[in-house]
Formats: structure tokens, C-alpha cells, sequence
């Protein structure tokens, strides 16, 4: 059904925090699209749209009128609904018209969260400066490229104190690269929060070193297990995390079948 809508660069605040909205439409592009229904499409609670809809005459107004609703909204699922990231104008232009459902690329919470991006001047001089000192690191310094994703690391203050660097791998997983924390920073829970927001319920792993003892702290707090040493690469190990989202299903739907089995008096499986 084509590929997400696409408009010139820009941010968009979802729950408080600036994403990039080009990443957003590169992460959307040449997914899979789903109908949505419209009853059950929200808007998100700070779009500017909220607040500058004064008629048919308005800015607002003259979107919607021009609106293209073959073209996919981009959403993320959130209990039950679906909030709009891109995409309000064509929802309010289906409200109008009475059509029941349209097209939409759905994000999971974590990829909505790697594009998450520094958001003001002094941000990017601090995550400069991190990635400077990130460089003379003994584990991570040769593995920090120039034009590297990067997903800042918050102190309660909103202050930038380290950064992630994930991506996505081949088989689907969430890889969680590189990551750095200013030391004036560590052991105060900020990584392992930010950590833990990013991985969501999605299958994802990292690579560590053996001795890098503060960093298999940090990702088995987050629910990582070690797995066998990876010898091709050596002096470490792979941190993996499951899919939760799946370990449940698979715990509801082994439930359901002793359920049906003790009613028909079948031996459990």
C-alpha cells in the first residue's frame, strides 16, 4: 500500500521528549501497513494541532482540506489505542468524512525511543564532549564512530550525563552498542532506567567485555542473561534479553490449553 507519508524534516514531542522526525519516517519506511480504525486513533497530548484549530479558514483547516488518506499515518501502540506521531491532519480529515479506517506504519516503544534526539544547543555540546571522553575508554574508545546513532542518557535534571548507541540487527533484535556514562554520573541508576525504556518488551543483546564489570551490571539489571562466550570476538560474552511480550503469550496460551484439558478431563501438556 506504498510507503509512509513523508514531509521535510522537523521534531515531534511525544511524552515530553523531542524526536527526530526524519528518523521516525525512515524507520516507517517500507514497513508493513496495517488499517487502523479511526475510533481508536489519538492525537499526541502536546501536538500543536490541539490548540490552532479555529475554523475552515485556519492553517489547521487547509491541512486537513489537503490531507492525503491513502497516504500511512505513523503511529505507537499504547494501551489499546494508537497515538498519532505523524499523521493528524489525514485522522481529522477521516473524522469529517466518516471513514472508518486508515492505513498506518505502527512503531513499537523502543524504536520510537531511538529516535529520540539531543534536543537544544547545549545538548549536542554535551554529547560532544561525552563522545570525546567515550573515545579514550579501554573498552568502547575504538568502537566510536563519527556519524554513529546516539541515544542520550538523563540524569533526573534532564541534563545529557552519557548515550547508548542501538540499532537494529538483522534478525530483528535491538543491538545495544556502545554505551557511556560521564563517571561523575555512575551508579546512580540513570543507565539502567534509561536502559530498561529502550529495551521495552523487545528481544535485544549486547556485546561485553569480559571485564568491563560495570556494564554486565548494568545489563543484567536490565534483565539480560550472559550466554556463552562469542569466541570469533573473544574476551567477552553476548547479553541477551528475550521478548517478554512473546514469553507471556506463550505463558497465557500453555494456561489456556490446561484449562480446556482439565475441563475435558485430558491429560496436561
Amino acid at each position: 500500500m506504498g510507503t509512509p507519508y513523508q514531509e521535510a524534516g522537523g521534531r515531534v514531542t511525544h511524552r515530553g521528549e523531542k524526536h527526530d522526525l526524519n528518523a521516525m519516517f525512515r524507520k516507517a519506511h517500507g514497513r508493513p501497513v496495517t488499517m487502523v480504525p479511526v475510533s481508536k486513533l489519538s492525537p499526541r497530548p502536546s501536538s500543536p494541532c490541539l490548540s490552532c484549530r479555529n475554523g475552515p479558514s485556519s492553517w489547521h483547516g487547509e491541512r486537513v482540506r489537503n490531507a492525503d488518506l491513502k497516504a500511512p499515518l505513523t503511529v505507537t501502540a499504547d494501551h489499546g489505542r494508537f497515538i498519532i506521531l505523524d499523521g493528524i491532519h489525514r485522522r481529522d480529515k477521516a473524522v469529517a468524512m466518516g471513514v472508518p479506517e486508515l492505513p498506518a506504519v505502527v512503531l513499537s516503544a523502543s524504536e520510537v525511543a531511538m529516535t529520540k534526539q539531543a534536543s537544544d544547543l547545549s545538548d549536542l555540546r554535551r554529547m560532544s564532549s561525552l563522545v570525546e571522553m567515550a573515545r579514550k575508554d579501554p573498552y568502547i574508545g575504538s568502537h566510536i564512530g563519527d556519524k554513529t546513532h546516539r541515544l542520550p542518557i538523563r540524569n533526573d535534571d534532564g541534563e545529557v550525563v552519557g548515550f547508548f548507541t542501538p540499532r537494529k540487527s538483522e534478525d530483528g533484535t535491538l543491538r545495544v552498542g556502545s554505551t557511556f556514562v560521564h563517571p561523575a554520573h555512575r551508579g546512580k541508576g540513570f543507565a539502567g532506567k534509561a536502559l530498561k525504556k529502550l529495551v521495552g518488551t523487545k528481544a535485544s543483546r549486547a556485546f561485553i567485555n569480559t571485564d568491563n564489570v560495570a556494564s554486565r551490571k548494568l545489563f543484567l539489571s536490565a534483565g539480560f542473561k550472559q550466554s556463552d562466550p562469542e569466541e570469533r570476538w573473544g574476551g567477552g560474552h553476548w547479553f541477551r534479553r528475550k521478548n517478554t511480550d512473546a514469553v507471556i503469550k506463550g505463558f497465557l496460551d500453555a494456561s489456556y490449553r490446561h484449562q480446556v484439558a482439565e475441563r475435558r478431563g485430558t491429560p496436561r501438556r
